[in-house]
């Protein structure tokens, strides 16, 4: 049986929306939450964090708990303008081998953030600044956001569509279920580049007279 690290490199060899399909178009986040920066993709089990707008203490601490490869996942009041990263975040979290963050939240500092080639999947940029201690917060618990549900452990993929959440339960399901999509696709796509009618290829009934 295959390490939970070897399924999740092996998911992130996909696009995100063929895992999607793959697992029956569920656990896909709201199109809010967007890549800040192009070419942007993230893969790795979720370190979850709970905070209020604008407060960065807590992830700040969720930060030195995490593990090389984690996500952070910040619920931040889906507040688009409660900025909850910048620069230093970016810098402590990927001397820490943080590989991602993805919030309801804002970030800044998104030049700094894209030369430094930080995955980061926000609800908006603010200039605003962080506040720090209006409350601790939550660490590795349960939260929503972009109206799904992710706990720690989950499985996170991220690129130019969205951001996809696995259920860590659904681990090596995800990875079987995903290859066998592509292999559809793959096919699928090359019988219409040689040619054949799209109507045909995908099966579609025949258009009324």
């Amino acid at each position: 049986m295959a390490s939970l690290k070897e399924i999740i490199a092996a998911l992130a060899k996909y696009p995100v929306a063929t895992v999607y399909e793959a697992l029956g178009k569920v656990g896909d986040m709201s199109n809010r939450i967007r890549p800040v920066g192009p070419g942007m993709r993230v893969a790795g089990p979720a370190l979850t964090v709970k905070t209020f707008p604008g407060d960065m203490q807590p992830v700040f601490h969720a930060i030195t708990r995490a593990e090389p490869g984690d996500v952070l996942v910040v619920d931040a009041g889906d507040a688009e303008r409660g900025t909850i990263w910048g620069g230093t975040g970016t810098a402590a979290a990927q001397a820490r081998g943080v590989t991602g963050l993805v919030t309801n939240g804002a970030t800044r500092d998104l030049d700094e953030v894209i030369e430094l080639k930080f995955p980061v999947f926000a609800a908006g940029v603010s200039l605003r600044g962080t506040v720090r201690g209006q409350h601790m917060g939550w660490i590795g618990t349960t939260i929503a956001i972009g109206d799904v549900p992710v706990s720690p452990g989950d499985i996170i993929l991220g690129d130019c569509d969205g951001v996809l959440v696995i259920p860590r339960a659904r681990a090596e399901e995800a990875l079987h279920l995903a290859e066998a999509q592509h292999e559809r696709e793959t096919t699928r796509d090359e019988r219409l580049r040689n040619g054949e009618d799209v109507v045909k290829v995908l099966n579609l009934p025949a258009w009324p007279n």
